[in-house]
């Protein structure tokens, strides 16, 4: 019963330790995703945040936490998912990574771990494939940050603000991923997802690495 007690307290003292203990997912795992389906009006009794831009993708808030919901052709037919992420997001992107069926549907969000004046939180990027069942086929942490407000008495003394993002440009051509440099350490607690720098591609329904 010690050991096990033991065990339970490690467990919640690195829950308590935030970003330590992020999930580090595989990011090239391809997941089939469970969804639902909604109306236009169910939808919009929702109140999705929208990208003007791309209104045929929206988050919105629900029970199970954020859902990403969007329609291929029709209006009427909005296919929903969950996300990872704390909060709404409208920063959506459409780039046909395979050169077949529909453009992949890339999603940047947040996590968010605040306490009394202080926080940290993680940069999010995950990529679907919505030819046919929703299917994340990469998962990414790709930035962090750290911050307290400070004294707000005191127009804010000692309060900081530190972030970090590793480089990733989309394009038709694939994924390219930068390195990490070592300004990385200037974020406390930052530990990004584990993944080689270079060229990614989509090839059978997968990302992989270009050799």
């Amino acid at each position: 019963m010690k050991t096990v007690t033991t065990i339970y307290f490690l467990i919640l003292a690195s829950c308590l330790s935030g970003q330590d203990i992020l999930e580090q997912p595989d990011s090239l795992a391809v997941i089939k995703l469970e969804y639902e389906i909604l109306d236009s009006n169910s939808l919009k009794a929702k109140d999705p945040l929208i990208n003007t831009r791309k209104r045929n993708v929206v988050t919105y808030y629900s029970d199970e936490g954020i859902r990403l919901a969007y329609y291929i052709k029709d209006p009427d037919k909005w296919i929903s998912v969950l996300l990872p992420y704390d909060e709404r997001t409208n920063n959506f992107n459409f780039i046909n990574l395979d050169k077949k069926g529909q453009p992949e549907l890339i999603v940047k969000g947040d996590i968010r771990n605040y306490g009394t004046g202080c926080g940290t939180g993680l940069n999010w990027m995950i990529i679907l494939n919505i030819d046919s069942i929703p299917t994340q086929i990469f998962k990414i942490n790709f930035g962090c940050w750290d911050e307290c407000f400070g004294d707000r008495n005191n127009e804010g003394e000692g309060g900081f603000y530190n972030s970090y993002e590793r480089n990733i440009l989309l394009s038709k051509k694939g994924i390219l991923i930068s390195p990490i440099s070592e300004k990385i350490d200037d974020v406390n607690h930052c530990e990004l997802t584990e993944i080689p720098a270079g060229l990614y591609i989509m090839k059978d329904g997968k990302i992989e690495l270009k050799k």
